[in-house]
């Protein structure tokens, strides 16, 4: 495996902004998932913001649903890094999105995050960690939350490893995938020759069993604005 140790003078991240938003349907039904209105604002302009902030100079944009209404409001805002996109032109999947976007990645290990979610983690603390001192093909940004029932839980050995991902854990808290992780983009894609399948059944849960996948715990602010109640909760968080 090669692994970028040089100085990072700028992370480069793939957001994965394509999904259809089914479970936002009642409430947003005219944009995309990552254009949901957030007291004026688009969700992604909050992310955005938030990569600004985290020393990211690139950015791939992995767009599907309605990707035309993104790349007109891309027109219209101004950010502090280089945007590239990604565009499916049939759904592939978040596993098949992430390996068209890793095509145009110039760096070896890469940034991904989820478009829906918001989880204010160290970026460049969480990438050295990953890459230098774990030195893993991939791993997932963690966080323990109460009643992780939508989500499902992961567990993790002494060494960070994670060894188990449940669905639909009936618990009273556990950890949880926050939607952000760092992926060695040869790994991924010499192990990887679908081009439709799923991140996290055919990716994570694969090679988890290898010990290929690590887990690094934050205590920070987290929302997924992939249902309604959370929708309605970042209203009043993003002000």
């Amino acid at each position: 495996m090669r692994i970028d140790t040089q100085v990072i003078d700028g992370l480069e991240c793939v957001v994965l902004a394509g999904g259809l938003g089914s479970r936002l349907r009642d409430v947003v039904n005219d944009v995309p998932k990552v254009l949901a209105p957030i007291n004026g604002k688009a969700f992604l302009y909050y992310l955005f913001k938030y990569l600004e902030g985290q020393n990211v100079s690139r950015v791939i944009l992995a767009l599907g649903y309605r990707s035309e209404q993104v790349e007109i409001w891309l027109k219209e805002n101004d950010f502090k890094f280089e945007i590239i996109l990604s565009i499916e032109k049939e759904p592939l999947g978040t596993g098949g999105a992430l390996k068209q976007a890793l095509k145009l990645c110039q760096r070896n290990n890469i940034i991904f995050l989820n478009g829906d979610t918001y989880f204010d983690i160290d970026l460049k603390k969480f990438y050295l960690k990953s890459v230098e001192t774990i030195g893993c093909w991939a791993s997932l940004a963690i966080l323990r939350i109460k009643e992780p029932l939508r989500y499902g839980t992961v567990s993790c050995d002494s060494f960070y490893r994670i060894i188990e991902f449940k669905e639909k854990s009936i618990v009273k808290e556990g950890l949880i995938n926050g939607g952000i992780g760092v992926l060695n983009k040869e790994f991924f894609l010499n192990n990887m020759p679908l081009e439709k399948f799923s991140l996290e059944k055919d990716f994570f849960e694969k090679f988890v069993s290898k010990g290929a996948i690590f887990g690094i715990e934050f205590n920070s602010y987290f929302i997924d604005i992939g249902v309604p109640a959370d929708y309605e909760k970042a209203q009043i968080d993003f002000k």
